[in-house]
């Protein structure tokens, strides 16, 4: 579970959807807010599905997982580690108009 006595990023605003441990995923209408105490590194949106990713500047070594999410708007959620960052990708509904606020560690659904 994300601790609150960490130094943590991002806001732990509406429901939560699930918590690995080193990152929460937390929705509030149509944003998802990332909670972690890793730096991010960089943010960006894919499209073929079309998702949002987080990289995030630290190794953390963990089995890489997908997860559906008992959400409207945000469908599945990728997590997995790389060489010296990890990374989670969040699908939305295809509908959406994505934003990602990288300071916030949010994601919206316009």
């Amino acid at each position: 579970m994300v601790s609150s006595s960490t130094s943590l990023i991002g806001e732990a605003r509406g429901r939560l959807l699930y918590d690995f441990g080193f990152v929460a995923l937390y929705e509030d209408g149509k944003s998802l807010h990332l909670k972690t105490p890793d730096r991010l590194k960089r943010a960006f949106m894919v499209e073929g599905p079309k998702k949002g990713v987080f990289d995030f500047a630290k190794r953390r070594a963990f089995k890489s997982r997908t997860l559906r999410l008992q959400s409207p708007h945000f469908k599945s959620v990728a997590i997995g580690a790389h060489k010296n960052y990890w990374r989670i990708a969040i699908e939305v509904d295809p509908s959406c108009r994505l934003k990602i606020k990288k300071k916030e560690l949010t994601l919206s659904c316009r």
